[in-house]
């Protein structure tokens, strides 16, 4: 879209903005709102999934997230906990979007960058510039206070405007990895019962689900495969699961959580091709060995470190 084009759209929504009195609905996390341009121009602006575009965007009490200074204490701490680092701009974001938002609430409208990222689902963000003088994204300078939204095609929202590390950000963010739509019949937004969710790569349909120190497996309709009870998990190319308890050992399991290997090693590591294709190189009590999927000794535990074994298993080859 040129800036001509851009300018005029603008000033017709501006102009659309002062004509039409809004017709707000609040609801816990969502909202009956429409956008400040005719919501038949929406599927023209946003054609296609990554079509872009710059919108002002209407704005109410029910449609800003509203976060208690108790509330950002626990997500702050949680954060430090979880990535072993404080976010020291956190407490700055915090205290910036929360004047920002009796600003943006007065105003009434919130000019933002807008991005269609899924069939019927529409990201909205803006840097809100109180830090001084640089470039948007903060280059060279502390950066700004980046604020977050979601829209679909017919104008409402589905999820609020807020802080970009804000829980219900986090939760569209991990429905869109799970491929599915995170708004329920009612139009208001599913609620995500865990921290995070990441893509099993080598077997598609399966994703790894996080909620505190616990990781486990789960299909994207969130059927569990492997229950959150470990504190590291992978899936191997035999389709088998490595998994780390809490005291450090290590185990194999299958998909229905059956125990393959005891979780009784200290360490344990899948061969993926050569002669021993299969097995698995372990250690327990310091010595290592070589066993495997049904927990037989294939050659026996001596006392030598990894690399010495991963040696001894080269040399064999020949």
């Amino acid at each position: 879209m040129n800036n001509l084009l851009r300018n005029v759209l603008y000033g017709k929504l501006l102009e659309f903005l002062r004509r039409e009195k809004k017709q707000v609905r609040t609801a816990a996390v969502s909202c009956d709102l429409e956008l400040s341009v005719e919501n038949v121009s929406l599927k023209a602006l946003f054609p296609e999934v990554g079509s872009c575009s710059t919108l002002v965007v209407a704005v109410a009490e029910s449609t800003i997230e509203n976060e208690s200074f108790s509330a950002f204490k626990e997500r702050a701490e949680a954060f430090e906990k979880l990535y072993m680092r404080k976010d020291n701009l956190a407490l700055d974001d915090y205290l910036i979007f929360d004047e920002k938002r009796e600003e943006m609430v007065k105003k009434g409208t919130l000019r933002v960058y807008a991005k269609r990222i899924e069939f019927n689902l529409i990201e909205i963000n803006a840097f809100i510039h109180d830090r001084g003088y640089g470039d948007e994204n903060g280059f060279g300078v502390e950066p700004d206070t980046v604020v977050e939204g979601y829209l679909n095609l017919d104008g409402i929202f589905v999820s609020p405007i807020a802080l970009l590390e804000s829980r219900t950000n986090v939760n569209i963010g991990n429905w869109l990895k799970l491929g599915t739509n995170p708004v329920d019949a009612a139009g208001k937004v599913k609620i995500f019962p865990y921290d995070g969710v990441e893509v099993v790569y080598n077997m598609p349909g399966l994703f790894m689900l996080r909620k505190g120190l616990n990781v486990g497996l789960a299909d994207k309709e969130l059927n569990i495969v492997i229950p959150l009870s470990y504190r590291m998990i992978g899936v191997e190319a035999n389709r088998l699961v490595w998994v780390r308890l809490h005291n450090n050992l290590c185990g194999v399991v299958d998909l229905n959580d059956n125990i393959l290997i005891p979780p009784v090693y200290d360490y344990l590591s899948y061969i993926d091709d050569g002669k021993y294709k299969g097995l698995y190189v372990a250690e327990l009590k310091g010595k290592h060995g070589l066993i495997n999927k049904k927990n037989q000794v294939i050659m026996p535990f001596e006392e030598m470190d990894v690399k010495s074994i991963s040696k001894k298993i080269k040399d064999s080859f020949a």
